[in-house]
């Protein structure tokens, strides 16, 4: 195998797609040591998200232009037309060497609680299937691997969702859930007849480095997207959190670090909001890491100098079950039961 390319998470904002694509790339160095693996974001780059990395990162240049990507493989492939745009050029030398193209976004066909109505699912699906994931289909129509690393499917209440599944599901040749309920999902509500395998998530082989764990040290990863799910009827999130925090300061010589996640949402909305608002008027013992400028090797090293961990957040629990970091979450979809199931003894 000469290269395996990957693409279909941002890197930017959120902790949880640079920790699928480190855990990523060290599956591929220990499945496949020989080859050279690349990875191409969804969307910009900043200083930081990537600065870890010790392997290609580029932005794909054809992120959610299905057309002009298949114009110019045509071009490329069959006339010998190199393109004139350097990013162009260099992603197509990166995929005409490859032999694997992994598509590595973490959560599919999942229907949220806001999402507006479809009008023509069938239609509306293709579509989107295109635009997402059109380099995989691309890639299975020129012979080479397409898979789709580990992944949460559903849920899928509504025709456009399960359509969406079914339709992306023809364009790999291999495809992995993270949860049974996910794999569940794809057979009986997507109706997909090809083999789903459930593995742990990805992100579990993402490397740590040298971090001692501090006594006293608890960390909390925070999460804004709870704020909308939650059932408690006595209190909010934010005010179910500062208790837990008073509490925890309140017994002996602890330390509390508030880890956001999530810094970046197109809504506007982010963890680091949530963690100012938790924060507020606790003292000295509790503090925010500063995970927005720094990579996520670090953020799982502040992860993993934790004595015990409370989260709300999957990759952030990864990250402290795959450091041996014992946690309570607090969660409310089936991927963190699932997770906690994992026996990593």
């Amino acid at each position: 195998m000469r290269k395996i390319l990957a693409y279909g998470f941002p890197l930017i904002g959120n902790f949880g797609g640079p920790s699928v694509i480190h855990g990523l790339r060290e599956l591929a160095a220990r499945v496949r040591p020989e080859a050279e693996f690349v990875f191409y974001n969804r969307g910009a780059l900043d200083g930081y998200c990537a600065c870890d990395m010790d392997f290609k990162v580029r932005v794909n240049p054809y992120e959610g232009r299905p057309y002009r990507l298949f114009r110019d493989y045509v071009a490329v492939r069959w006339f010998g037309l190199r393109p004139h745009n350097p990013a162009k050029l260099e992603f197509w030398e990166d995929f005409l060497s490859s032999d694997a193209v992994v598509y590595a976004y973490a959560i599919c066909f999942h229907y949220k609680r806001l999402d507006a109505p479809v009008a023509h699912p069938l239609l509306a699906a293709v579509r989107r299937a295109l635009n997402s994931t059109g380099l995989s289909l691309l890639a299975r129509l020129t012979g080479r691997r397409s898979i789709k690393s580990t992944s949460s499917y559903g849920p899928m209440p509504y025709p456009y969702y399960r359509w969406l599944a079914r339709i992306s599901s023809c364009f790999f040749t291999a495809m992995v859930a993270r949860e049974r309920e996910s794999a569940r999902m794809m057979r009986e509500q997507a109706g997909v007849r090809k083999s789903i395998p459930v593995a742990p998530d990805v992100a579990n082989l993402m490397p740590v480095g040298d971090a001692s764990v501090v006594p006293g040290r608890v960390g909390f990863a925070i999460s804004f997207q709870i704020v909308n799910q939650w059932k408690g009827a006595a209190e909010d999130y934010v005010e179910c959190m500062r208790e837990l925090v008073r509490h925890v300061c309140s017994h002996g010589d602890r330390e509390v670090v508030l880890i956001p996640n999530q810094y970046a949402h197109t809504s506007g909305a982010n963890d680091e909001e949530i963690a100012k608002r938790i924060l507020d008027g606790m003292g000295a013992r509790v503090r925010i890491a500063d995970a927005a400028h720094c990579g996520a090797l670090a953020v799982k090293s502040e992860i993993a100098a934790c004595e015990f961990l409370v989260s709300s957040r999957y990759h952030a629990s990864v990250a402290g079950f795959s450091a041996g970091v014992p946690q309570l979450i607090v969660g409310w979809h089936h991927k963190y039961t699932e997770l906690a199931e994992y026996d990593i003894i």
